[in-house]
């Protein structure tokens, strides 16, 4: 395996990796619905982007109480309870609320069911929703108004593959200064695991960044830069301290020779 030709392969990924995770942006959108229900029911969202956020916003009344589920095929999350607002009046105004689905990864609604418990109607207004694109936000949704748009970089990426890189650089680089065959298989390992680990994450981050496997690949590269890194602090300090031993020692005997020539030169 040519190292040079590894090396260079993964400045490009951690390269196109820091590029695309600048490209990524959240996108916050409000979407109406202007809705009254007042019975438990399922209302479809027909939603095509990953969210990573979902809110609801409207005005229960009556006695009883509501709750809104969100559904996505997969699992149920609750996203407002009126009992957990006021639980002691009759009216009560939801405001963006979320309560399972303020901070959620790579989940595409399907619809909202709305539980009502005892005498009452919830009226939906509409709500907001957080996006990883601009390009799965307007352009999918006409009807939707664009609440916030902030450019937010992927910095876990952009780390990641920075310490993935120093990882590789490094100890490519140490293997040819020690001598130590501890040290140098050491260095291997730490060598092909960021390889590896790197390479996984840009497959999975280019071609399925918000799927299952990418989130944990993401977490197993990260704990393979962290080791990768320590690894070479750990050899590089132990081979900073041997050659600093090996100057000391190697000064040690100029200076014996130079005083044995000091002698000689002394001698009647």
């Amino acid at each position: 395996m040519n190292k040079n030709l590894v090396v260079v392969a993964a400045v490009v990924m951690a390269a196109l990796l820091c590029i695309n995770g600048a490209r990524l942006a959240a996108t916050t959108l409000y979407k109406p619905i202007n809705r009254v229900v007042g019975e438990s029911s399922i209302i479809p969202l027909n939603e095509k982007a990953s969210l990573s956020k979902f809110a609801v916003s409207g005005r229960w009344n009556g006695p009883g109480t509501a709750r809104v589920f969100l559904l996505d095929g997969k699992e149920t999350r609750l996203v407002a309870d009126t009992s957990k607002l006021a639980p002691n009046l009759n009216s009560v105004y939801l405001s963006d609320v979320c309560v399972e689905t303020c901070e959620v990864s790579g989940v595409v609604p399907e619809a909202i069911a709305v539980q009502i418990i005892g005498k009452g109607n919830l009226a939906i207004d509409g709500y907001t929703f957080t996006t990883e694109s601009n390009v799965a936000g307007l352009a999918s949704c006409p009807e939707c108004k664009k609440v916030n748009a902030v450019q937010t970089p992927d910095h876990g990426i952009f780390l990641i593959s920075i310490l993935l890189l120093i990882g590789i650089i490094g100890s490519h680089r140490f293997t040819h200064h020690t001598v130590n065959p501890l040290k140098k298989r050491a260095m291997a390992s730490v060598f092909i695991t960021g390889f590896v680990s790197l390479t996984a994450l840009f497959i999975f981050s280019i071609f399925n960044p918000h799927g299952v496997i990418a989130v944990v690949t993401r977490y197993a590269a990260s704990v393979f830069a962290a080791g990768g890194v320590l690894t070479l602090f750990v050899i590089g300090g132990f081979e900073i301290v041997r050659e600093k031993e090996g100057h000391e020692a190697e000064a040690a005997v100029w200076k014996e020779l130079e005083h044995e020539e000091e002698e000689w030169e002394n001698r009647p």
